[in-house]
């Protein structure tokens, strides 16, 4: 008996119902067991049989109505229907079988609008309301109107007497015993809102420390790969290792991007983004963003595809750092997206009025496709369809990277947008107002009337994307899709540049080698494939863009990566530099990447350390790692700043730090640290970084390490 009761209990007023159909069924039960309990006073004192079907009545309906919600899942039907028998069946017939009494009216319409407030929603509530509210006008003053009767409430007889009372209990019983049980829900609900809120809290921070771990763990050894990279370039190695190497550092680039986008995703769900406008150089960031993607497609199979417009400023003012974001936001979700065909980058602008351009990219893809419901979550126009994905790893493509790009492009007042049909690809426009900081183009090929380029490639659409390429940069271009045909204009020594697919020279390499004459050779080569020059040859990777193309015509030794040139033009050989950091490995890079401009570099693994050598020596600027046992980096700054001598409240102090959570910037800022480096440390913020911050007079410029 006790199990059957609970598993009553469970089915109708289990805590995994729905709180809106526990209230209906406590409701019902209520309202069926004081209509039967009614039926023994009704007998006993009113014997009234008219009075007994009214109850016995009431009670069938109420339980047939729960009976009936519970079977079928139509719980809003239910409470209708019975608001319906309520107000325009039970309570009128009462009204007009005992007396016509006003004063029974308010009770029972008293109920009738309790009932349809507990269990009904809240506009079909206030419907069922407005037309019980005009069916007792009606009752209350239409009918002694039409009618002339007249009752007072002095000529009740007893059972009239016994009626109203009954009606009261009823009423003040059975939605007292609701509202009292509603409000137990309530208070149970907010309980666990409460619990629900307090994990979520607890959830988020946690995520928070998750990410901001991750991202120093990561960071903090990648520094090392990526610093010792850096100086291993600088050495004079042959081109297959160092080809390696741009593979190794491109790899770091690739994966410090999907950290970045990790920690983005804390950032978007804050909404805090800050803009940082300043000037930055286009082709460094387009460089940059190309070749990490190319990293990441070597062996997918995919193709991917640059085409860069020539008449887009060089140098404009914007963030740029929010920029990359976008780049590679959209870009990875193109990515996760294409398992065959091609990827398209497309970058162009369109000039407005003082100084103004719209810089304008769109990325291509051949992948699955966006549906219609998720590509609401980017554009924010709800959608029409019903989902269709079947392949649910396709919800990637809506994921935070697009969430991220659309809250940046608004704050960055840009517009983007998606077209895709599911199956059948994706073409994302994004258009990004930017002010033009000088008149240099993106690209500037020096004498290029005199050049003359010749283009072996098999394949036709690689071979007119080439030839698009080089006409761009106003050079003069003949294609060679035949062997004979090539052979024959080699010969004639009219080229004075060559290239050639890497297939075509390993096939050819003899003869190219016996003819090539004084033109430069430029083997195109895809990441993945290895390739063996000659020391006149070299090499131009895949994919073939205006910037890699002109880098080669202008001669500059690295085409596929930026590097730290051997003639650099900061030299500081009288600064005194102090490195603070845990790690011995990055102590070393550091070291030695700040060696290679000539400056004396002190070492510390500790912030007590480091304060021991401050108080021995004169430092002009001083490099803090942020996370260190004992003393952190925030700790020994407040300690520099504390000892007595004046000249250690000016020494400046950079917070050299693998920390780049939301807001990192401004907190250090605040901390009172005079720059902000992120590791894996970036050689051009660093020499930025020791341009602001060093006196002028230790400065030596490229004309003075000449002379």
């Amino acid at each position: 008996m006790a199990n059957a009761f609970e598993g009553l209990k469970s089915k109708y007023f289990g805590r995994d119902l729905r709180y809106e159909l526990r209230v209906f069924n406590v409701t019902h039960i209520l309202m069926c067991v004081f209509s039967l309990l009614s039926l023994i006073p009704i007998y006993l004192i009113l014997n009234d049989g008219k009075a007994i079907g009214i109850a016995f009545l009431g009670g069938i309906f109420a339980f047939y109505t729960f009976y009936e919600a519970n079977r079928s899942g139509h719980m809003l039907y239910c409470s209708i229907f019975m608001s319906c028998m309520l107000n325009f069946v039970f309570f009128p017939v009462v009204f007009f079988s005992y007396g016509k009494y006003i004063c029974v009216i308010p009770i029972y319409f008293l109920f009738g609008l309790i009932y349809n407030n507990l269990v009904m929603p809240r506009k079909w509530a206030a419907i069922c309301n407005v037309i019980d509210v005009l069916a007792y006008m009606y009752l209350v003053f239409g009918w002694y109107d039409y009618s002339g009767e007249a009752h007072e409430i002095a000529d009740m007889t007893v059972n009239d007497l016994i009626s109203v009372y009954v009606a009261a209990a009823f009423v003040t019983t059975a939605a007292g015993a609701v509202i009292i049980y509603k409000k137990k829900l309530l208070d149970n609900e907010m309980k666990i809102y409460t619990l629900v809120h307090e994990d979520v809290l607890a959830t988020s921070k946690m995520q928070d420390v998750f990410l901001v771990n991750m991202s120093h763990d990561i960071r903090t050894p990648m520094n090392a790969i990526v610093g010792n990279v850096e100086l291993l370039l600088d050495r004079k190695l042959n081109g297959q290792v160092r080809d390696n190497l741009y593979g190794i550092y491109n790899s770091c680039n690739a994966l410090l991007s999907l950290t970045n986008e990790m920690m983005d995703l804390s950032k978007s769900g804050e909404g805090d983004f800050v803009l940082y406008n300043s000037r930055y150089d286009l082709r460094e960031l387009i460089t940059e963003i190309v070749n990490m993607i190319s990293v990441r497609l070597a062996d997918s199979g995919v193709e991917f595809i640059v085409k860069i417009e020539s008449d887009i400023p060089r140098f404009l003012y914007s963030d740029s750092g929010k920029l990359r974001q976008i780049f590679i936001n959209i870009m990875n979700n193109a990515i996760k997206n294409t398992d065959e065909g091609s990827i398209t980058l497309s970058i162009g602008c369109e000039y407005k009025r003082n100084n103004e351009i719209d810089l304008i990219f769109d990325v291509t893809d051949t992948g699955r496709g966006i549906d219609e419901a998720d590509m609401a979550m980017i554009t924010g126009i709800p959608a029409n369809k019903e989902h269709r994905y079947k392949d649910r790893v396709a919800l990637e493509y809506a994921g935070i990277g697009l969430n991220i790009c659309k809250e940046i492009i608004d704050r960055l007042e840009g517009t983007i947008t998606v077209n895709s049909e599911y199956g059948d690809g994706t073409t994302i426009l994004a258009v990004i107002p930017h002010h033009i900081e000088s008149d240099e183009k993106i690209v500037n090929v020096a004498f290029a009337d005199t050049l003359n380029i010749m283009v072996f490639e098999n394949s036709l659409r690689q071979s007119m994307h080439l030839e698009s390429v080089i006409k761009a940069l106003k050079i003069k271009c003949f294609s060679a899709r035949l062997f004979s045909v090539f052979s024959e204009e080699l010969k004639t020594g009219a080229y004075t540049h060559v290239f050639i697919s890497n297939e075509n020279y390993i096939a050819n390499k003899e003869f190219i080698e016996n003819n090539i004459k004084d033109a430069m050779l430029v083997v195109i080569s895809d990441l993945s494939s290895s390739l063996t020059l000659n020391a006149n040859s070299h090499a131009l990777m895949r994919p073939v863009h205006l910037i890699n193309v002109a880098n080669i015509l202008n001669g500059e030794p690295n085409v596929y990566l930026r590097r730290i040139s051997d003639d650099r033009s900061l030299y500081i050989p009288d600064a005194k530099i102090l490195v603070v950091d845990d790690n011995m490995t990055n102590l070393t890079v550091a070291k030695n990447l700040l060696k290679k401009y000539g400056a004396s570099v002190s070492t510390a693994l500790s912030g007590m350390e480091a304060l021991g050598l401050i108080k021995e020596n004169d430092y002009d600027v001083i490099f803090l790692d942020h996370m260190m046992p004992e003393m952190d980096g925030v700790d020994t700054l407040h300690s520099i700043r504390m000892l007595p001598d004046l000249k250690y409240r000016e020494v400046p102090v950079v917070a050299l730090t693998a920390n780049v959570v939301s807001g990192a910037r401004e907190m250090f800022f605040q901390y009172g640290f005079d720059d902000f480096i992120a590791k894996p440390i970036d050689v051009s913020k660093l020499e930025r970084s020791l341009r602001n911050l060093l006196p002028k007079e230790l400065i030596r410029t490229s004309e003075e390490i000449i002379e």
